[in-house]
């Protein structure tokens, strides 16, 4: 007498609740089963391609659920730009209230920083620091050495602190 096979479907199970909870035993208690069985599943390949393509499809999932959070704010920010903020008077009536312009200059800022990114374009803050740094290795390569009166003077560029004052 052999022991009940355990079918796919608890197997499934097994892998979805190990994804939520990080414990096995807790797992394999849920389910009724032995944790052993549940160690086992883990060293073989099918379980581990499992846990793979669950945590595959959650991912994708929690993407989707992203773009349409982004999609619906962007939609409400764009809304409220155009026709203000509702509130309400001292009536009890809602009124639209003109968007403060620091407000805008956020949302505007944020969209414009955003957008650089989506296209793989650098940030402002980005671009000017690559340009200090390129513009420090292009002063480095130019001024190898200093030359006076067409001798050659210093051959290194030291930093200033190093520098010794002449007794001249």
């Amino acid at each position: 007498m052999g022991f009940p096979k355990i079918s796919m479907e608890i197997k499934r199970e097994a892998a979805r609740l190990f994804l939520v909870s990080e414990n096995r035993a807790e797992a394999a208690r849920k389910l009724g089963i032995h944790h052993t069985n549940f160690t086992n599943w883990q060293r073989q390949p099918w379980f581990q391609e499992m846990l793979e393509t669950m945590r595959s499809e959650i991912e994708e999932d929690s993407k989707a659920r992203l773009r349409l959070l982004a999609q619906e704010s962007d939609s409400v920010a764009l809304d409220r730009l155009r026709n203000g903020d509702s509130r309400v008077a001292k009536d009890g009536t809602l009124i639209s209230v003109p968007m403060s312009g620091r407000d805008a200059a956020v949302i505007g800022a944020i969209a414009r920083d955003k957008l650089r990114l989506a296209e793989g374009k650098p940030t402002r803050i980005t671009a000017s620091l690559d340009a200090i740094v390129k513009m420090r290795e292009q002063m480095t390569r130019s001024v190898n050495s200093v030359t006076l009166e067409g001798e050659v003077v210093r051959d290194q560029i030291t930093d200033s602190s190093d520098a010794k004052p002449s007794a001249d």
